[in-house]
């Protein structure tokens, strides 16, 4: 499966790595999605029909654009109402079929450690893809809960962590899952 859509975000196989990455709904959107749409404007198919004049100046609602990708909502293709995708018009069957290919054959348009943060890959310095990867889903799913590190709570909290951390990749060492908790942790305050 090229992409698996879960809540937040996207599994996007990275073929470099031969691993799905976890990429927010954001992150897919600016560093996947908006790069294939041009890549696809720009291929010149017999099979691929043209936009009419009408889809070529159809201009997205900016505020409900960002409120559908934050959501996730924007990447549902068969919900009715949604943002049209710009330079691809009603052709979005062949577009979603172009961008599966894309992703298994050539792989990810930009590398991953261009989408993830700085900060994350320099605090975890010789983590492997999938355990940035981990670390940027555990992170993500923290924040989402408002989860905050508490003195009283830290070991339950680390506990759970560590759980939550091994559920997204079980290859931590116990030092590696150590580093990415201190990690995590100094992002929940």
């Amino acid at each position: 499966m090229p992409l698996i859509q879960v809540f937040g975000g996207f599994y996007v196989f990275d073929r470099q790595n031969a691993h799905h990455v976890f990429l927010t709904n954001r992150e897919f959107y600016d560093a996947v999605w908006l790069r294939l749409v041009h890549e696809y404007d720009l291929t010149d198919s017999v099979t691929k029909p043209k936009l009419t004049a009408a889809e070529a100046i159809r201009v997205a609602d900016k505020v409900r654009l960002r409120a559908t990708i934050e959501s996730g909502e924007y990447f549902l293709r068969n919900l009715p109402g949604l943002e049209p995708i710009p330079g691809v018009g009603d052709n979005e069957d062949d577009f979603l079929a172009f961008v599966a290919q894309s992703l298994m054959h050539k792989g990810l348009p930009i590398p991953i450690n261009r989408v993830y943060s700085r900060e994350l890959q320099d605090r975890l310095v010789g983590f492997s893809t999938m355990q940035l990867s981990a670390a940027r889903r555990t992170l993500f799913l923290l924040q989402v809960k408002d989860a905050s590190v508490s003195p009283v709570f830290v070991e339950i909290m680390r506990d759970e962590t560590t759980k939550l951390l091994k559920s997204e990749y079980s290859g931590f060492s116990e030092s590696e899952s150590n580093r990415a908790i201190l990690y995590l942790f100094s992002k929940l305050k």
